[in-house]
């Protein structure tokens, strides 16, 4: 212990000087690193929003395949499937066979589902809820058969 301390006391005293001597090689690397980030973030930042980008318009291209496949093998089908034109001329056009009567229903007026008018008018109470949804269709009726 007492070469311990017999260095300690040859050591010349140099104050803030050798304080400042061993923070200063930390100071100067934490400005070089300010520096770097300073430089580099908004490059990182930029570098973030195009790989967002690019996922959202990869995400669209895939959309975008597929619709293209569907689309291509409805065309096939209408080009050489009779039952795919017949029934899209039936869904779309309303055709029917010769043999047949189409049958449409169109839409009510809404009106909060409420039917309009005095009780005594139309028959009905005019607090009296209309059912809501969709009409249920009709069977297509065929003429000529039994």
């Amino acid at each position: 212990m007492n070469a311990y301390r017999l260095h300690a006391e040859t050591e010349p005293n140099l104050g803030p000087v050798a304080q400042l001597n061993r923070i200063l090689p930390w100071i100067i690397g934490l400005a070089v690193l300010g520096l770097v980030l300073a430089r580099y973030l908004p490059q990182i930042h930029k570098n973030e929003s195009m790989r967002r980008q690019l996922q959202q318009k990869t995400d669209e291209v895939q959309r975008l395949e597929a619709e293209v496949n569907r689309l291509r093998a409805e065309n096939f089908a209408l080009a050489r499937d009779p039952r795919t034109i017949e029934r899209t001329a039936r869904e779309q056009l309303s055709f029917a066979r010769p043999d047949e009567r189409v049958v449409t229903f169109q839409d009510q007026p809404v009106n909060g589902g409420v039917t309009p008018g005095p009780a005594g008018a139309s028959g009905r109470d005019p607090g009296r809820r209309v059912p809501s949804g969709p009409p249920t269709p009709a069977p297509v009726t065929r003429r000529g058969a039994n």
